[in-house]
């Protein structure tokens, strides 16, 4: 059974900032992978995602589920939401058909210095690879395991693909009996 995070969107939305921040100007699919990412190892090396963001198998690798609702907001109506206090317009915008801009630094109190070393990693990791680079990294065993296209992919399976050991998944699953009922399954 799934372990189930809950999705934290401040901490989302600081994640992104912090990522463009660093790269500046990104594509959606950078921009997803570099999440997918940096929450798979936070995911092994501390027992949870950055945001709790889901990620639904997709075509072209992982893509975290809250994000990509927003920048099709962004996309299409300006997004009505807000984050911290702050309409996202402020926040982020969309230019062209997908390239993502931050317009403000990120708020670091929502970000650990663990989630920041995590990003920073995944930065790292995708910098300079191309889309099929990028599409070939993310094609993972957690990919893999979902099957098919719009199928959310398991938080301990971006473990094993991440390295993580039985350890790990023991504690998953403990997590899972501990939360019953708490969060609605995907």
């Amino acid at each position: 059974m799934e372990p189930i995070f809950k999705y934290n969107r401040e901490a989302m939305l600081a994640s992104v900032l912090y990522i463009l921040d660093k790269i500046g100007k990104s594509d959606w699919h950078l921009l997803h992978k570099t999440l997918y990412i940096a929450d798979k190892r936070s995911i092994v090396d501390f027992g949870q995602p950055i945001s709790g963001n889901t990620y639904i198998r997709m075509t072209y690798g992982p893509v975290p589920s809250e994000l990509d609702y927003l920048l099709e907001a962004l996309r299409q109506d300006g997004a009505h939401t807000t984050y911290f206090g702050i309409p996202v317009t402020d926040l982020l915008c969309v230019e062209g058909k997908n390239h993502v801009v931050g317009l403000q630094a990120p708020d670091l109190k929502y970000l650990s210095q663990s989630d920041r070393d995590c990003l920073d990693y995944a930065i790292d990791t995708c910098k300079g690879l191309n889309f099929d680079e990028r599409t070939r990294l993310t094609h993972d065993y957690a990919w893999d395991q979902a099957r098919k296209n719009g199928v959310a992919i398991r938080w301990d399976d971006i473990a094993v693909a991440g390295g993580g050991g039985d350890e790990l998944l023991d504690y998953f699953n403990d997590l899972q009996d501990s939360q019953a009922g708490l969060f609605p399954s995907i």
